[in-house]
């Protein structure tokens, strides 16, 4: 009975954790650039970290307007950057985005990674 019990408290514990996990891991891999999104991530997170410490000193009542303050600021931050949901991508006209792997770039002759020959992938070494 205890051993079933415990198994439920540290699921029930847990499943958040483990689902943000899968989340953060989708995200980052439909990411354009999955360092910077990664970075700025880490950096929510102690951030985040630091405000609940600011719990210690304000109480959490006046906490729950600080994080309301900074929900706002990003969702108003992303309304003037052109990211909130719904918004469509803008390029520039004539703008074209082309990915090439390096796994592609070997595949081609291009001579691989810019290690080799000091120039980026799908520039064909002479």
């Amino acid at each position: 009975m205890l051993a079933g019990r415990l198994v439920a408290a540290i699921a029930l514990a847990f499943a958040p954790i483990f689902c943000a996990n899968l989340i953060l891991s989708d995200r980052l891999a439909q990411a354009p650039d999955p360092t910077a999104a990664f970075g700025a991530n880490l950096l929510g997170a102690l951030t985040g970290g630091a405000l609940e410490y600011l719990a210690l000193v304000t109480g959490y009542q006046a906490l729950l307007l600080v994080v309301a303050t900074l929900y706002l600021g990003a969702c108003v931050a992303m309304r003037f950057a052109g990211r909130w949901p719904g918004a469509q991508a803008t390029r520039a006209p004539g703008e074209t985005v082309t990915v090439q792997s390096w796994s592609d770039a070997a595949r081609d002759n291009t001579g691989g990674g810019p290690a080799q020959h000091g120039r980026g992938p799908g520039t064909p070494c002479a």
